[in-house]
């Protein structure tokens, strides 16, 4: 059943949400990004058929802890200091998806922390619709956002994400503000779930409205991921 995701993100942020804190169920270090110190938040508005983290997303109420933002950070940079690290990521669930405690976060990271590169995962939906995140996020020079755009139009969004097409398009917007108040972002997407014809008809999409370069994304096969593409009917390339 297709849903509306802003109304399911009101849903979810009574749950991950309180204040300044958010939930979190794990902290790592990860070899992507040529080595960084990830944190893994819960919650998301999507219910994408490739999400590796679907099974803790799915169920927000109980899976993780509360972190302040200050317990977050303070864990991420003495990990990073620790094992000579010099990128902090932002991924598993949104990392825009609890406002208070996301604005304060990348703040304590821009004005604590400027040596260490901050990478947000996104999927650039609360981007578009509060664009002083993007102002935000162009105010620090070490800020590093990927938006990761579900699909190449709306009916591919829909059977990804499971949320209604329109959607799409504030994917495409969330890039368009990033990039017009000077912040480091670009775009990503699924080569498996696209393909050669989606992946042309993205790039088109993003140079139609000024945005040059994708990233192409690989798709982790584990068996709970096959299961839900092959559940959705999306072909894989």
């Amino acid at each position: 059943m297709i849903f509306d995701p802003l109304e399911k993100l009101e849903k979810i942020q009574k749950i991950v949400c309180n204040g300044d804190q958010r939930k979190y169920y794990r902290f790592r270090i990860s070899k992507q990004y040529a080595g960084d110190v990830t944190a893994d938040c819960v919650g998301c508005f999507l219910d994408c058929a490739f999400c590796w983290s679907s099974r803790v997303n799915s169920r927000p109420a109980e899976i993780g802890k509360f972190y302040s933002v200050e317990k977050v950070f303070k864990k991420v940079v003495e990990t990073a200091r620790r094992k000579k690290l010099h990128r902090v990521r932002l991924s598993g669930g949104e990392p825009t998806l609890c406002i208070e405690h996301f604005t304060k976060l990348i703040e304590l990271f821009g004005e604590k922390a400027p040596d260490l590169t901050c990478i947000i995962e996104t999927n650039g939906i609360l981007i578009a619709k509060f664009p002083e995140l993007a102002k935000l996020l162009a105010s620090y020079p070490n800020m590093e956002v990927r938006v990761s755009i579900k699909g190449f139009d709306e009916e591919s969004f829909e059977r990804i994400t499971g949320a209604e097409g329109k959607y799409f398009w504030w994917q495409i917007d969330a890039i368009k503000i990033l990039l017009k108040h000077g912040a480091y972002a670009y775009c990503a997407t699924m080569w498996e779930t696209a393909g050669p014809r989606g992946v042309e008809k993205l790039m088109k999409t993003l140079l139609k409205h000024g945005v040059d370069g994708l990233e192409l994304e690989c798709l982790y096969r584990y068996d709970f991921v096959m299961k839900r593409i092959k559940e959705r009917g999306i072909k894989l390339y």
